[in-house]
């Protein structure tokens, strides 16, 4: 049964195997060379031809072009272009955009790889049976088991939508979510909808996982990429990086403008303020005297709570007010 050998593989998940990294470091290359041979240097070359006018002479076709421009028959910028010959580095310029759509294509095809071998598939699976028993806890109690886990599953896969909103009600979740663990279980549960449903699965794999483990480390990484900016400009406004070699420039523009584009993917599948990612779905949570203020969104809600009872409560009486009710008495 479907949901038996995705229970099994979840349980043997643990840190990455040697074949796993293998495989997709053999993806993400394969997938980087595809799109640099095959769409990255054609694009290149139609910019260059067409908006500067410029003749492309490959010393080598990888990594080193030499482009000569003619102010007077080129392109519509040429005329703005102070040099007119430039060695360029199509390789270095286009390493990161090239790195990152290898390791997106990597991870599209580890997800439909077996799992022994499929990374991403591996911790897609992880994933959904941890939210099943996160859910699980919070429907039957502490002590759960597999089997009411994977009852839970089967009852999710299986629910129309109108039973999806009573199934919320009765679980105490909002619909919303629901839906998403009901497609994520239907792409565990293999088939056609593998395919359809591979959106749905990784994105409760990165609200639930990559955006609460990685955020600090993806924010980190965009200022050491804006410091590498910084450095590159720099050396180049001191003619340290001659201007007829702009690949390096172009490699640290390239550099950041990926590190953005992961950081906001990482904004767009956060988990709702209202609803935090990483709950455990306890009692504890429903009895405390007060919220944990582990995160920023919390102490606010808590310093807002307090401020309200604060204002609620009647001013106290001053002490020059009791001569004047004893005189008017």
């Amino acid at each position: 049964m479907w949901c038996d050998a995705m229970h099994a593989h979840a349980a043997q998940a643990g840190r990455t195997t040697a074949l796993q990294a293998t495989v997709f470091l053999a993806l993400m290359l394969a997938g980087g060379v595809l799109f640099f041979h095959l769409l990255a240097l054609p694009m290149l070359e139609a910019i260059f031809r067409d908006s500067l006018g410029a003749r492309i002479e490959p010393v080598s076709r990888w990594y080193e072009w030499r482009l000569v421009v003619d102010a007077n028959g080129g392109g519509p910028y040429a005329r703005e272009i102070d040099a007119k010959e430039y060695l360029f580095n199509p390789m270095l310029a286009l390493a990161p955009i090239t790195l990152a759509m290898g390791f997106l294509v990597a991870s599209l095809v580890s997800a439909l790889l077996p799992p022994r071998v499929g990374l991403l598939r591996k911790n897609l699976e992880r994933e959904i049976s941890q939210a099943l028993e996160r859910l699980a806890v919070q429907v039957y109690g502490v002590a759960v088991g597999s089997a009411e886990t994977l009852t839970l599953a089967e009852r999710i896969r299986s629910a129309s939508l109108e039973e999806l909103g009573a199934l919320a009600t009765e679980y105490g979740t909002s619909a919303d979510e629901l839906i998403l663990l009901q497609r994520a279980v239907q792409w565990a549960s293999g088939g056609v909808r593998r395919l359809f449903s591979l959106p749905s699965a990784v994105r409760l794999y990165l609200r639930n996982h990559f955006t609460v483990e990685y955020e600090q480390a993806v924010l980190g990484s965009i200022y050491v990429g804006a410091a590498v900016l910084i450095i590159i400009i720099g050396l180049r406004g001191l003619q340290f990086i001659p201007k007829e070699r702009p690949s390096l420039v172009l490699f640290a523009i390239a550099l950041e403008f990926v590190l953005l584009i992961a950081y906001a993917v990482t904004l767009m599948f956060s988990p709702s303020q209202e609803q935090p990612a990483r709950q455990s779905g306890g009692l504890g949570e429903l009895f405390s005297a007060a919220p944990t203020v582990s995160s920023p969104i919390a102490s606010v809600h808590y310093a807002e709570k307090l401020l309200r009872m604060f204002i609620a409560m009647p001013p106290p009486a001053r002490s020059d007010d009791a001569p004047n009710r004893e005189q008017s008495h």
